[in-house]
């Protein structure tokens, strides 16, 4: 059996270089050490590198063992990478495709106006929305994938994509949704589900299209009454059962109308006594944001910046992704 015996000493911090690796295309600042240890060794040495390693892998437990070099007159260099460098690095580079994704998009066709934001509330989270017109069909979708981890960001980039592949052949929102809800339960981790809702709006017989998937009703505010209706479509989330049925709701619209689509960041904001508050709440912020004046964009900023206003926590508690549609 080897025997090693190791000189350790205290970890030298201020020896460090930063280093700009480029990974993806991308550049990113990566702190490293190196260190050199002390190292007796007795019987055979073709073992050493992977010995050593499990003796000195928790030296520096704020520090990855990265390189362990060829042993010289008794010692051994080691070089050690930072690790939450490592960490901040992958969020930012997440963070970057994920603000890629979630870019705001303006539309407008056919008189038609269009406007679809998202603000996450942490530096990766699991919203995600569709904005995009296909054979004169506006398809309008949001969606919320559980939780806000590098899973959560990851099976949302992975939602989106599908979606969009089959907005390109398949424009039967409860067919899609069926699809997804098989993407969903084909993933190894059954605990992660996302609930989501798509609009279809029929560009040229102002004829809408609604299937949900556990998700918040749309809202749709009649221009000539000033009326806020619910319009709901009950359904189970994407991926929470292989049984689950998914169907169209269809209703009419008319020129001049409304269509809401948001996701439950924007509603479940604190008051005063630091309580979550009820839906009544952004009902009340939509009627007094709306204005027969303003594009879908102009009023999401009053929206969004009324809910900010109103919003009693330190940091926003969820994503807020808010799709606008004015027929």
């Amino acid at each position: 059996m080897q025997n090693i015996r190791v000189q350790f000493t205290v970890p030298n911090v201020d020896k460090v270089v930063n280093l700009d690796v480029k990974k993806n295309g991308e550049t990113r600042m990566i702190k490293y050490r190196a260190e050199s240890f002390d190292v007796d060794t007795q019987g055979s040495s073709s073992n050493l590198v992977g010995l050593l390693r499990d003796r000195i892998n928790n030296y520096d437990r704020d520090w990855d063992i990265y390189h362990i070099g060829t042993p010289a007159e008794g010692k051994i260099p080691v070089t050690f990478r930072l690790k939450q460098y490592v960490i901040k690095a992958d969020v930012r580079f997440a963070t970057e495709i994920q603000d890629q994704i979630l870019k705001n998009i303006n539309l407008e066709q056919n008189g038609t106006r269009a406007y679809a934001c998202s603000l996450p509330a942490n530096e990766l989270g699991g919203d995600f929305f569709e904005l995009s017109i296909k054979n004169n069909n506006l398809f309008a979708i949001v969606g919320d994938v559980s939780g806000h981890s590098f899973g959560a960001a990851l099976l949302m980039a992975m939602t989106k994509s599908a979606l969009q592949t089959h907005l390109n052949y398949n424009h039967d929102p409860s067919k899609i949704m069926k699809e997804l809800n098989g993407l969903f339960l084909s993933q190894s981790n059954r605990s992660m589900y996302a609930t989501m809702s798509m609009v279809k709006l029929d560009l040229n017989a102002n004829k809408v299209e609604l299937c949900n998937a556990g998700h918040l009703p749309v809202l749709h505010i009649i221009r000539e009454t000033g009326e806020l209706i619910y319009r709901n479509q009950k359904g189970l989330g994407l991926g929470m059962s292989n049984k689950a049925k998914f169907t169209n709701h269809e209703f009419p619209i008319q020129k001049g109308d409304l269509l809401i689509l948001y996701s439950d960041g924007l509603i479940e904001t604190r008051d005063e006594q630091m309580k979550i508050r009820e839906t009544d709440h952004f009902e009340k912020i939509i009627k007094n944001a709306f204005s027969l004046s303003d594009s879908p964009k102009e009023l999401a900023i009053k929206i969004l910046e009324a809910v900010k206003q109103s919003d009693y926590s330190e940091k926003m508690q969820d994503d807020s992704t808010l799709v606008l549609i004015e027929v």
